[in-house]
């Protein structure tokens, strides 16, 4: 069969951000390389595993950050991520049929990323191995990877619960809200609910705000548009991992779906589209497209460094 050759702009840096973080999460898993070769990764390892999201200042950075720059995570590190977008590639050259699931059936779907979060949050809390709780994600990502051959990042989309707490993140306000509350409640009765309550708050809160809200305006980073510039060809939208609509986003997109990928940023063809903070008119800005993967190097520095101190 022919393959197809794509017919607009890669973000190379993504790409190469996210090979090689698929490619670091295989050798770690299968191999003893990192043992042999690297002898300080385990403190790296341990500093991670040792990040404590009850702790409310540790609970502050990462809210911080996801605030700031979204879901970089999920577009540039996340290993799944990156296979699901191998398997996106694939299927389009491929020319395998994309079935696009409804907005009402994906709402409903939705929820056993949330339910999925809340259980393997109880597993790890509880004391069961970690491995136990990995071995479990990959073996649903496995028979998610099927369906993602037909349906884009269905893993990612309906059954991630890290992407399911990163979305819940970006509806920062209103979570802040329903935390003030369930605080206030516990003033006024004079009582220390479970830890359980909280968490299957967080998770019905997140839910609720995502099939309603859709989008978050209160992050930093996000998709800008031109509109001077844009023609409304829709080719963004084609390219786009998680079918967002940009075209028709005005100024900026702010979909919690985004991960700020950069994907329709190469592909645009009138330069209209960029990452930034606020949309400007006329402006080149198809070099954005590389500022969260500079970021997320960035980042990934500083952690090997504060690990390594």
């Amino acid at each position: 069969m022919k393959m197809k050759k794509p017919q607009y702009g890669i973000n190379w840096l993504k790409w190469t951000i996210q090979l090689l973080a698929l490619a670091t999460a295989v050798i770690f898993l299968f191999t003893d390389l990192p043992d042999r070769f690297i002898p300080g990764y385990r403190n790296v390892i341990d500093f991670v595993k040792g990040l404590d999201l009850s702790d409310t200042l540790t609970l502050v950075i990462v809210s911080v950050l996801v605030v700031f720059f979204g879901r970089l995570f999920c577009g540039f590190l996340c290993p799944l991520g990156a296979a699901q977008d191998i398997l996106m590639v694939l299927r389009n050259d491929f020319g395998i049929r994309q079935i696009r699931v409804s907005e009402r059936v994906g709402n409903v779907l939705r929820i056993f990323k949330y339910i999925l979060l809340f259980t393997v949050t109880i597993v790890i809390y509880n004391g069961i191995k970690l491995n136990f709780a990995t071995w479990m994600l990959i073996a649903a990502a496995s028979v998610a990877g099927v369906l993602s051959l037909i349906i884009d990042r269905f893993f990612c989309k309906y059954l991630c619960p890290a992407g399911a707490g990163l979305n819940t993140f970006k509806f920062w306000l209103p979570l802040a809200v329903v935390g003030a509350a369930y605080y206030g409640l516990e003033l006024l009765f004079k009582t220390k609910f479970p830890s359980e309550v909280a968490l299957g708050l967080f998770c019905v809160t997140g839910y609720i705000l995502e099939i309603t809200l859709h989008s978050s305006r209160l992050h930093l980073l996000r998709v800008v548009k031109a509109d001077d510039r844009c023609t409304h060809c829709g080719e963004c939208t084609r390219v786009c991992p998680y079918s967002i609509n940009i075209k028709s986003c005005g100024n900026s997109s702010s979909d919690v779906e985004c991960t700020l990928c950069g994907q329709c940023v190469a592909a645009c063809r009138h330069r209209a589209l960029g990452i930034g903070i606020l949309a400007k008119r006329s402006q080149e800005r198809g070099f954005t497209r590389f500022v969260p993967g500079i970021v997320v190097v960035a980042a990934v520095a500083a952690l090997i460094i504060l690990a390594l101190i």
